[in-house]
């Protein structure tokens, strides 16, 4: 029988195949942060009443518009954070069964 340069590389490297299981050798699990699309709904910014006046209001019209106002754009800043805090929220995974 003759070996060759390439018979004998390949047993070497099955020698080696069957070597290295037994080295010990453990898997380990990297975590690696991957960015993931967000995919919140953009609330709909509401009219304001100070913006649809057309003629100069009075005092009263327009402080009365001013404190409507103001509650509306609270009640939207607060679904604009809502929007945020859920994009930028941290993702569970499942638990592995």
């Amino acid at each position: 029988m003759k070996f060759t340069v390439r018979t004998f590389g390949l047993l070497c490297l099955v020698a080696l195949a069957t070597a290295l299981p037994g080295c010990g050798a453990t898997l380990q699990t990297i975590k690696v942060p991957v960015q993931v699309e967000c995919k919140e709904d953009i609330p709909e910014r509401p009219t304001m009443p100070t913006e649809q006046f057309t003629v100069k209001p009075s005092v009263d019209q327009f402080v009365q518009a001013a404190q409507v106002e103001i509650l509306r754009r609270d009640g939207y800043e607060k679904r604009l954070d809502a929007a945020l805090r859920a994009c930028t929220a941290p993702i569970v995974s499942s638990p592995k069964p």
